[in-house]
């Protein structure tokens, strides 16, 4: 609920600087990309989609996207970022949010289960880019960073031994991955 209420709040904001763009230079932007990410074991990809605005040097916008570290997920993160240069080449960006599960159950690791319940946990990307124009409204987008994913579960198991009560065991697994990321991108 408090998520929604922030997204609506930033759209808001979005909305009325849009409306602002008139008189000043304000321009929308969407930045598709894909990318792979370096976890610890493998190296596995991602697709993102930025949808936001662009103001002298910062952009702001909306992000959501395709996780398929470890166990799959599906981020939904605000997007900020800062050009350094005059030209807007040279930026740094900062994502934050929401890491939602993309699986319903897990897979082979827990062999035994009655019932289980993954939840969301914190998603965050900070890291710096390079734009280079293709034209005068189309770029190409390289960054690099470093980007952490939290998502956890719960599993009960019901054990009945040949005589005797039997005894739920209920398990609480956290996981946080940090990985390098790496992505490339078109910019309209």
């Amino acid at each position: 609920m408090k998520l929604t209420r922030i997204a609506c709040s930033f759209i808001v904001t979005l909305i009325s600087f849009f409306a602002y763009s008139q008189k000043q230079r304000i321009h929308f932007n969407s930045i598709n990309s894909g990318g792979i990410i370096i976890g610890k074991t493998a190296s596995y990809g991602l697709f993102q989609t930025v949808n936001g605005i662009t103001y002298k040097k910062w952009f702001g916008g909306l992000g959501a996207g395709y996780d398929y570290h470890y166990y799959t997920s599906i981020p939904a993160f605000v997007d900020v970022r800062r050009f350094l240069d005059r030209k807007g080449n040279i930026f740094i960006y900062s994502d934050l949010g929401y890491n939602f599960p993309g699986k319903e159950k897990p897979g082979n690791e827990i062999t035994s289960y009655t019932s289980y319940y993954f939840s969301r946990g914190l998603y965050s990307d900070l890291g710096f880019g390079y734009k280079i124009t293709i034209s005068k409204s189309n770029h190409f987008i390289l960054t690099g960073g470093y980007s952490n994913k939290k998502l956890s579960y719960k599993t009960e198991a019901v054990s009945c031994p040949f005589v005797g009560p039997c005894y739920e065991n209920i398990y609480h697994y956290n996981y946080s991955f940090g990985r390098i990321i790496f992505k490339a991108g078109i910019q309209f």
